[in-house]
């Protein structure tokens, strides 16, 4: 049987259906790999959050284990054991001074490596201009420790530093066998702002220490030994 010849209308619709077709196919497509572009973003940025909320439960073990170890540790020299590093059997401590251009000294404790610093001093001022010369070093006025007089924060941070200073001294007091190292002392000669606490603040910056915490750890105010209380006094 003689196949039937289509007319020049019925070719062109069939050529119009198959590229419908042709088209309806590539648009499936199109949507079928936009949903998985969707789906792979999706997935990825949901493996990053939990990558990230992962490594945030990470630092803060290792910040509660370092918080651990810094209050466990006698910071004296002695004892070979567990219970020799919790004890400590030397009545010197295994600390080491470094002393810094602007005279300041770093303490750090050998065995649970507690690094002390002086605390920043918080200074009241009329106007943050006082504070632009910090500014070209890289400290905000915030970050530099200045505030306004009508500042609620100033009494707190006030509080705070002469906490930290008790603090301070008491390790720079800690009798050791270590001798001080120091760098090259130098004196300020000019210039607006106030060199020695310039270099504090970059201090604090470096061992990434807030300027307003000479301990590595929050002090709990409220509760102070017996011999800070007496330093206090």
């Amino acid at each position: 049987m003689a196949e039937k010849t289509l007319t020049r209308e019925e070719i062109l619709q069939d050529l119009e259906i198959r590229l419908k077709q042709a088209n309806l196919n590539t648009a499936l497509a199109a949507a079928e790999d936009a949903e998985e572009a969707l789906m792979e973003r999706k997935n990825k940025r949901e493996n990053l959050r939990k990558q990230q909320k992962d490594r945030a439960y990470q630092l803060a073990d290792e910040e509660r284990q370092r918080k651990t170890r810094i209050q466990q540790c006698p910071h004296k020299k002695g004892g070979m054991d567990l219970a020799g590093y919790r004890e400590g059997t030397d009545e010197q401590f295994a600390v080491f001074r470094h002393q810094f251009p602007n005279g300041d000294y770093m303490i750090q404790c050998q065995r649970c490596s507690n690094v002390v610093l002086p605390p920043v001093e918080p200074i009241r001022v009329a106007d943050l201009a006082e504070a632009e010369p910090y500014e070209r070093y890289g400290f905000s006025p915030a970050a530099a420790g200045f505030y306004l007089k009508n500042d609620p924060k100033y009494k707190a941070a006030r509080i705070t530093f002469n906490t930290e200073i008790r603090q301070y001294n008491k390790w720079l007091r800690m009798p050791t066998l270590n001798v001080a190292s120091t760098s090259g002392q130098v004196q300020q000669v000019t210039g607006a702002a106030d060199f020695k606490r310039v270099y504090r603040l970059a201090m604090h910056e470096s061992h990434n220490i807030p300027p307003h915490q000479a301990m590595r750890w929050p002090i709990d105010l409220r509760k102070q030994t017996e011999e800070e209380e007496e330093d206090a006094a």
